[in-house]
C-alpha cells in the first residue's frame, strides 16, 4: 500500500508557501521607498527676502512638526565662501577683518495677527554651508499644523549679499530629520536584499521537490 496523500499534501502547502514568498518579494519591489525625502515636512517655507532696509512679511505657511524651527537667511555661494561667511556674520575671526556683516534683522513671528515669538540676528550666529550658505536669524516654537507668517525689519543694508539671491528659510533642527534620512537610506539598501533572498527561498522551495525521487512507503 501506497502512502502518498501525505507527500502530495506537503507538496501543495510548499508550493502555497513558494507563491507567498514570491508575492512578498513582488511587494517589497513595487513599494521600493522614494529617493529622497519630502523635506516640505521638515523645511515649511522657503521664500525669496528682500536686504534692502524696510519692512517686508512673508507668505502664510504650514508647519507640520511640533517643534522648534529656526529661521534662517539664506544665499547662493556668488562669492567666495570665506567672504561670504564674513558677510553673513557666520564667521567673525581674523579673516573677516575689513569685511563686515551685512545681517541686520529683526524679526516676528506671527499667528492670526498675533506675535508668538520675536528676536534678531544679534542673538543668534549659527549657520551652515551646502549648496547655499545660510545665517540662522532666529527660533520659535511651532505646532502642528499651526499656520504662521514672519514679519521681518531689515535695519542693515545687505550690501553684496543682495546679489547672492537671498531667500527667508524656514526648517526644523536637524536632528529633527536626520534619523528618518538614515532610516531611508537603510531601507533603499535592505529593501532590493530582502526582496531577492524571498525570491531564492521560494524558487528553492518549487524546485528542490522536483529533483528528489517520489517519496514512497511500503505498508506491510
Amino acid at each position: 500500500m501506497e502512502m502518498r496523500g501525505g507527500n502530495e499534501s506537503r507538496g501543495v502547502w510548499k508550493k502555497y508557501l513558494a507563491w507567498a514568498m514570491f508575492a512578498a518579494a513582488a511587494a517589497l519591489v513595487a513599494t521600493k521607498p522614494p529617493h529622497k525625502l519630502d523635506m516640505g515636512i521638515w523645511k515649511p517655507l522657503q521664500a525669496p527676502v528682500s536686504l534692502q532696509p524696510g519692512l517686508s512679511t512673508t507668505p502664510e505657511f504650514e508647519t507640520q512638526r511640533p517643534a522648534v524651527h529656526r529661521i534662517l537667511i539664506a544665499a547662493e555661494p556668488r562669492l567666495p565662501l570665506e567672504k561670504l561667511a564674513c558677510l553673513l556674520g557666520v564667521s567673525k575671526d581674523k579673516s573677516c577683518e575689513g569685511i563686515p556683516e551685512q545681517i541686520g534683522i529683526t524679526w516676528r513671528v506671527l499667528q492670526s495677527g498675533q506675535a508668538i515669538a520675536s528676536g534678531g540676528s544679534s542673538e543668534f550666529s549659527g549657520g551652515f554651508f551646502t549648496e547655499i550658505a545660510a545665517r540662522e536669524i532666529g527660533r520659535f516654537t511651532a505646532k502642528r499644523g499651526g499656520r504662521y507668517y514672519i514679519e521681518l525689519k531689515v535695519e542693515l543694508d545687505g550690501g553684496e549679499l543682495k546679489e547672492a539671491n537671498p531667500k527667508l528659510l524656514v526648517e526644523t533642527l536637524p536632528e529633527e530629520w536626520k534619523d528618518e534620512v538614515a532610516g531611508l537610506t537603510m531601507r533603499s539598501r535592505l529593501q532590493p536584499i530582502a526582496a531577492a533572498v524571498l525570491t531564492l527561498l521560494g524558487l528553492l522551495i518549487w524546485v528542490v521537490p522536483m529533483l528528489q525521487p517520489d517519496g514512497r512507503a511500503d505498508a506491510r
